[in-house]
Formats: C-alpha cells, structure tokens, sequence
C-alpha cells in the first residue's frame, strides 16, 4: 500500500499486477544485467529475487530485473540499459 501511495503523489503509473505478466525466468537471470539475481530481503536468489520492472509514466511492464538494476535504470542512461529499453 504504501508503494501505491508514493508512485500516486509522485504522479508515477501504477505497475501492474503480476497475473497480468509474462512469468518471472525460470533461470532468475535479470534481463538488464542478464546475471542470476542476487538474494535480496529474505528472498532466494534467482527467480524469487527478480523485481518486475515498468514504465513510470504508462505503468507498462517491461521485464523482470534484478533489484541493483531495478535501481538504476530510471536514474542510470548507459549503454546496458539503454539496450535493456530498446527491447
């Protein structure tokens, strides 16, 4: 709730809901930085780690990332997540 709250006050798209989404990668590689997923808050590595990642300004989901590249690509503009976005 408290996400949904600060993407509302930040003028953010809601994400959409992980029903509505292709199914995390069965390997748990993030599909930015195309590494297995790291553990992240309890959560295994691999699949279970894997953050969904979407569009700000549309709520348009855009692939499965890992949480270190979920953090970066709205504030990072490299090569990698230029081509990360392009796809």
């Amino acid at each position: 709730k408290g996400q949904k709250n600060a993407a509302r006050i930040n003028g953010h798209a809601r994400a959409p809901h992980e029903k509505d989404c292709p199914p995390r990668p069965y390997n748990g590689v993030c599909q930015r930085c195309h590494k297995v997923a790291p553990s992240y808050k309890g959560k295994l590595e691999g699949r279970e780690s894997l953050a969904m990642d979407h569009c700000h300004e549309t709520g348009a989901f855009r692939g499965w990332v890992c949480i270190g590249c979920n953090v970066k690509i709205e504030k990072v503009d490299d090569e990698l997540t230029k081509e990360y976005l392009a796809t």
